[in-house]
């Protein structure tokens, strides 16, 4: 995940009439710790193993992303990523979502009760992002610092021990477990 903000150019080089180019350096700064931004980004790659874009599927390569449904269906979106290449899709009425929202439509001969950002947004994306990185060589995301961000192995309520429980008058039953909303 790129972790470098640059502020956005207008113009990045001017020729004047005899021909002399003055050329205009992006501003970056560092805007999203590293170690954050491979955590976030072997996060989002459960879009695809695991979330809404399971039965769209990946792009056969290290792939990360975000489906988007606006509310009441106005738009719906998908934004993805490699190592190489960003992209996303949003998909709306051009009618104007707000009167025309993604419920009980037709788009491509199928009929959608509700559209939402993995049906059409996120085929979209995989097809575009398919086609784009043909020929490109496949890069890895930056393995996480499972040191730094490895799980919540230690933030599950710890068992009391029998006479503690005892003396609360709780019955180790009663013993509350990780799931149970603690």
């Amino acid at each position: 995940m790129i972790d470098t903000y640059c502020v956005p150019m207008a113009v990045t080089s001017i020729t004047d009439r005899e021909g002399k180019t003055t050329t205009y350096e992006p501003k970056c700064r560092q805007a999203v710790d590293e170690g954050v931004a491979d955590a976030a980004t072997d996060i989002m790659t459960g879009v695809f193993t695991r979330g809404t874009m399971s039965h769209v599927g990946g792009i056969e390569r290290p792939a990360a992303g975000k489906t988007g449904t606006a509310d009441n269906s106005y738009t719906a979106w998908f934004a993805g990523f490699t190592p190489d290449l960003a992209s996303a899709v949003s998909l709306g009425d051009p009618r104007g979502p707000i009167d025309h929202p993604l419920r009980g439509v037709t788009i491509g001969g199928r009929d959608y009760s509700i559209v939402f950002g993995a049906d059409i947004s996120g085929r979209i994306w995989k097809a575009t992002m398919l086609d784009a990185l043909k020929g490109i060589k496949k890069t890895p995301f930056h393995p996480v610092d499972s040191s730094r961000f490895g799980g919540c192995n230690s933030c599950a309520p710890k068992k009391p021990e029998r006479d503690e429980a005892d003396a609360e008058g709780m019955d180790l039953g009663d013993t509350p477990r990780q799931g149970d909303g603690f």
